[in-house]
């Protein structure tokens, strides 16, 4: 074989591979990972008032296909909230325009628009409930557990979740996809029960806040899993599993709760629709 066509070869590999690599990292892939966002799902759907709760137990199934597109969602799972305000963020514009007024709309496409994309999707969810549109009901509840799952992550809501500036490159991917990936069957979704949003747009502030607050802690427990270790190896997970698994339980938790509470303020904002 000569070597014109052993380059052409490695060429063609080199591209497959890429490509996997693209599709691999696409999507939702590393915001919480697949596992988290249905178990999100399925624990805010318990925590829903009857009747909401009887209809999105018979709307599961779409649900969970819809969660499954790749096509929905936002492109980027991060929202770097103290790159635009200092904690605790109270200056934070709700509405998308007014962001872009403030920021400039290269710096909102930097850092991501995550909580705009959620507000968006709960006024069309709560349109799509006015209008008793199921299909539009399944959309627009699976962007909120995509959106509010993403916001709820700790690391994604900041400049410094990605460890490149503390030197702990890699640290998201590591606790959304890896870390997941293991110990998906040891989480315990543990939600309270769905309550009214009396001004939804601006509780985004308080999810905010509250991922916020936990980052400095999951930097330190990423840094203290890693002593002693030659590589993020088994004994690494292991320890970042031990240190940080009642971080992770409630940050799933409390996002299921707020997945609930946005379906049902939609709901209720609505006029509570019969639905079928």
């Amino acid at each position: 074989m000569d070597t014109e066509t052993i380059m052409s070869r490695r060429g063609v590999l080199l591209l497959a591979f890429l490509l996997l690599v693209a599709l691999v990292w696409s999507g939702h892939a590393l915001a919480w990972g697949d596992v988290a966002h249905r178990l999100a799902a399925e624990e805010a759907i318990d925590v829903l008032p009857n009747p909401l709760k009887g209809f999105y137990k018979k709307r599961q199934a779409q649900l969970m296909q819809q969660l499954e597109d790749a096509s929905i969602g936002s492109p980027r799972w991060t929202f770097e909230v103290d790159s635009l305000e200092a904690f605790p963020f109270d200056d934070l514009p709700v509405n998308r325009d007014a962001a872009t007024e403030k920021y400039g709309a290269e710096k909102v496409e930097e850092v991501g628009d995550l909580p705009w994309r959620l507000i968006e999707s709960y006024q069309k969810l709560e349109q799509a409930f006015q209008r008793v549109e199921l299909e539009a009901i399944d959309l627009h509840s699976a962007e909120i557990v995509l959106y509010l799952n993403d916001l709820h992550q700790p690391l994604n809501v900041s400049k410094y979740g990605d460890g490149a500036l503390t030197g702990q490159d890699g640290f998201r991917s590591r606790l959304d996809s890896r870390l997941i990936e293991i110990h998906g069957n040891d989480l315990e979704v543990k939600a309270a029960a769905a309550v009214y949003l009396d001004n939804p747009d601006r509780y985004l502030i308080s999810v905010l806040v509250r991922s916020f607050v936990w980052m400095d802690n999951l930097l330190l427990i990423d840094y203290l899993s890693n002593q002693g270790t030659s590589s993020y190896d088994r004994f690494y997970y292991e320890g970042l599993w031990l240190r940080a698994e009642d971080i992770v339980n409630e940050r799933l938790s409390d996002s299921s709760k707020d997945i609930a509470s946005y379906w049902y303020t939609a709901w209720s904002k609505a006029g509570k629709p019969k639905l079928p």
